[in-house]
């Protein structure tokens, strides 16, 4: 005596594995996709970051640049610079715990100066090389969501094939 599963079961369960899909579809996928939006904001302002460190750098090249230049101009003409011009070309530089900034500029003081300027350079590389870092952790992390949401995308494809299926068995059993 062979039993039958009732049609209505198999309609049924098709249709709760077709509602399981569309949950998974909606509130993993979804969260998953939010998840690797965020990754991939981190990235970007990551990214804006170290080119903005590099702009630092640059600004500081030709800051050293500027502060050689004028000191020769002032230096070939015998002249002292004017404490204006000192106080412009090293406005902003930070010396950092270990190099102190004279308080006027002149070729005696150009050696700390200079030794400001690697010191914060050798910062913002350092911090460039950190971002990097996070970069590249952040892209692993990235690769690890992608892996995930295709792997409940096929398997959300794979429920709602089954769940068609049964509820087509209803069609079959007719015959």
């Amino acid at each position: 005596m062979t039993h039958r599963i009732p049609t209505w079961t198999l309609v049924a369960l098709g249709l709760a594995l077709n509602i399981l899909a569309a949950l998974m579809t909606n509130f993993v996928i979804d969260d998953l996709g939010e998840k690797a939006a965020d990754i991939s904001e981190k990235q970007s302002d990551n990214g804006r970051l170290i080119a903005l460190s590099w702009q630092q750098i640059d600004g500081l090249e030709r800051r050293r640049e500027a502060i050689i230049t004028t000191l020769s101009i002032y230096d070939a003409k015998d002249q002292k610079l004017p404490v204006a011009v000192s106080d412009a070309l090293l406005a902003n530089l930070k010396g950092g715990d270990k190099v102190q900034l004279p308080d006027t500029l002149s070729f005696s003081s150009l050696e700390g100066v200079m030794a400001a300027i690697n010191h914060e350079q050798a910062f913002l590389r350092d911090r460039i090389n950190q971002l990097y870092a996070t970069n590249l952790d952040e892209g692993d992390a990235q690769k690890s969501v992608s892996r995930e949401i295709n792997l409940y995308r096929n398997l959300a494809l794979f429920i709602q094939i089954l769940g068609l299926g049964l509820i087509m068995a209803k069609d079959l059993s007719r015959r």
